[in-house]
């Protein structure tokens, strides 16, 4: 696996060279990197199921070039979204390996159980478990394992336990949740899903008309874009928001987009240049940066 390459646009999974330099430049130890290669070469520890609450299921990821489990269409399935699209992350492995965890159950007594993360995300500078969780169910597992979760005081949450557990591979941990995401932008993120799953044959023509009509009319709407240049379809505009050559304004549904704002700037679609946040700017949708 990780001899495996598979291009999304100018990027591609570490080669085996590749991901040796990133080990140097984060310093990581031999017994890290031992941790991390067994996960890059292996399949996942665990099968994931549905249930009741929940559907899971597989995303044919782009990035890594094989299928990734989700739990969760709501929980881990927003991250996989996000993951994809996030210029910051590298390679992300779903149910990548068990480790145990120790803390005092609410009871008092020890509890030891083994747990497998969702996902082992390798970023430009760290590498770090993450345990995705819904939003609204991190408060009953604190009542019932307080010692497990705990909230940061800064909105957020955290596990000790797992933390420790990571810390003696050389790893991070980190506890996330749904709520870090607003749902408009996971929404626009599965509209142009297709784009960065399929890459649209865009040509230099289209490209060019797009690119100069756009800068006579700044702002020009969906609508009125098509209207003008009857030539053209949508997905032209959708693959060239997706590949970042040009932005929308924000707050914006692509499901209901034909009034939606068009810029060759990220900047000139107004809030979006505010937004800040690595995943939105680097997809380059100033209406994707709706994150509460």
């Amino acid at each position: 696996m990780s001899g495996f390459s598979t291009k999304r646009g100018n990027d591609a999974m570490l080669t085996d060279d590749e991901f040796r330099i990133w080990c140097q430049r984060n310093h990581i130890s031999p017994a890290t990197e031992t941790a991390i290669v067994r996960v890059r070469s292996s399949q996942p520890a665990r099968k994931v199921q549905g249930g009741a609450s929940n559907v899971s299921g597989r995303f044919p990821s782009t990035k890594m070039g094989f299928s990734i489990q989700f739990e969760s269409q709501h929980v881990e399935l927003w991250a996989i979204y996000t993951m994809e699209v996030d210029d910051d992350v590298l390679e992300y492995y779903d149910q990548p390996t068990r480790i145990q965890l120790h803390y005092h159950a609410r009871s008092g007594r020890k509890s030891s159980p083994w747990h497998t993360p969702d996902f082992l995300v390798i970023r430009r500078d760290s590498v770090v478990f993450e345990e995705w969780k819904p939003a609204d169910a991190l408060d009953k597992l604190a009542e019932r394992m307080p010692e497990r979760y705990q909230p940061t005081g800064t909105g957020g949450w955290r596990s000790p336990p797992g933390e420790l557990a990571a810390q003696e591979l050389g790893l991070s941990y980190r506890v996330r949740t749904s709520k870090e995401y607003h749902p408009l932008f996971i929404q626009n993120l599965k509209v142009l899903g297709d784009f960065w799953i399929h890459p649209f044959p865009l040509t230099s023509q289209a490209q060019t008309q797009v690119l100069d009509a756009l800068k006579v009319y700044p702002g020009m709407s969906v609508a009125a874009f098509l209207e003008a240049t009857p030539d053209l379809t949508v997905d032209v505009l959708w693959a060239m928001l997706t590949s970042q050559q040009i932005f929308t304004e924000s707050p914006c549904s692509l499901f209901d987009a034909l009034g939606t704002g068009l810029f060759v700037s990220k900047c000139a679609g107004g809030s979006g240049c505010q937004a800040g946040n690595s995943t939105s700017d680097s997809l380059g949708l100033a209406c994707l940066a709706a994150h509460f």
